[in-house]
C-alpha cells in the first residue's frame, strides 16, 4: 500500500481527522488478535507463550499509528516490533514495546511503553477493536469531519454553497 510510504503519510494515518476510523476498520482485526493473546496469558489460562507475526511495512505503520508512536517514518528494511509481557515477583504484569531496538515513545504519553501496566495497555487497545458491526462499518462511506470548500464558485456566489 503506497499510502504508508513516507513520514508525512504515516503522520496522516496517525493524526488526521479520520485516522481513528481508518485504524479501527483497517487494522482492528490485527489489534484484536494481539489483544486476545495478551488476555489469554493474563487470565492465567493456557495463554500464549510466544507469538510471531510476519508482515511488511504496511503492517508496521498502522501498528505504530495505533500505539501513537512518535516515530512514524516508513520502516526500514527488516524492521521489527516486539511486544513483551513481563511479570514482577509480586505477580504484577507489564508490557514493554520495542521498535527496532528502541522503546516506543508515544506522542500523547498515554503510557510509558518501557513499563506499561497490562490493563492500561489492554484498555487503550480496546478502542481500536472492530466491534460486532465490523462488516457494516466496512461498507460505510466515511464522512470527513470538515466539509471541503467549493473552490469552483466565486465568493459572490456563496449562497449556493449552503
Amino acid at each position: 500500500m503506497a499510502m504508508f510510504r513516507s513520514k508525512e503519510n504515516g503522520e496522516m494515518l496517525r493524526d488526521s481527522d479520520m485516522s481513528f476510523e481508518l485504524l479501527k476498520v483497517g487494522f482492528g482485526p490485527a489489534v484484536d488478535m494481539i489483544r486476545r493473546n495478551i488476555v489469554g496469558g493474563k487470565e492465567g489460562g493456557e495463554g500464549v507463550v510466544f507469538s510471531l507475526y510476519s508482515g511488511h511495512d504496511t503492517m508496521l505503520m498502522p501498528l505504530l499509528a495505533v500505539l501513537d508512536s512518535l516515530d512514524i517514518r516508513w520502516p526500514p528494511y527488516a524492521s521489527n516490533i516486539l511486544i513483551e509481557e513481563w511479570e514482577t515477583p509480586s505477580s504484577e504484569k507489564y508490557i514493554r514495546v520495542i521498535y527496532n531496538n528502541r522503546i516506543v515513545r508515544t506522542k500523547s504519553d498515554w503510557c510509558d511503553l518501557s513499563w506499561c501496566p497490562v490493563q492500561t495497555f489492554l484498555d487503550y487497545l480496546e478502542k481500536f477493536l472492530p466491534g460486532e458491526d465490523y462488516l457494516e462499518t466496512c461498507q460505510e462511506q466515511p464522512k470527513p469531519k470538515r466539509q471541503p470548500k467549493n473552490s469552483i464558485l466565486p465568493p459572490y456566489m456563496s449562497d449556493i454553497r449552503k
